[in-house]
């Protein structure tokens, strides 16, 4: 990801804590992954999000989604599987997307890096390529 659109994404974090202290929310400190591992989003039973908390979560799901557009690959599943709670989130949700604003914001500088010799493709069954061999998991 180029510098400018880390500039955009530290721009779009630094607007989006300004939103979140005018909602009483704040991001959290020492996010090492998107999501924990133990959260299961269809589970929450946490209260409904009221109209306001659930235009404000259809609109950081559009923010993930534009930061996924930018370079931020590494979020790709958790955006797609919390934007599936957009239409009736619920509280336990909106913890969970700011949750990864969090992560977003203490690994600003997170990359894929490419190894040219190895290729890994998914479709339908894993295929790798590892030189001359070929081997099918």
């Amino acid at each position: 990801m180029d510098s400018q659109c880390q500039q955009i994404i530290q721009q779009a974090l630094k607007n989006l804590e300004s939103i979140l202290d005018k909602h009483g929310l704040k991001l959290r400190k020492g996010t090492n992954s998107p999501l924990p591992g133990n959260y299961r989003p269809e589970q929450d039973a946490t209260p409904e999000c009221d109209t306001e908390n659930a235009r404000l979560y259809a609109s950081l799901i559009g923010i993930l989604r534009w930061l996924v557009e930018l370079g931020r690959i590494d979020v790709t599943c958790e955006v797609s599987m919390m934007s599936s709670y957009t239409t009736l989130p619920r509280e336990g949700h909106m913890d969970h997307v700011i949750y990864m604003f969090s992560y977003l914001k203490t690994h600003h500088n997170s990359s894929w890096f490419w190894i040219p010799h190895i290729l890994i493709l998914t479709w339908m069954f894993l295929n790798v390529t590892i030189g001359n061999n070929f081997m099918v998991m």
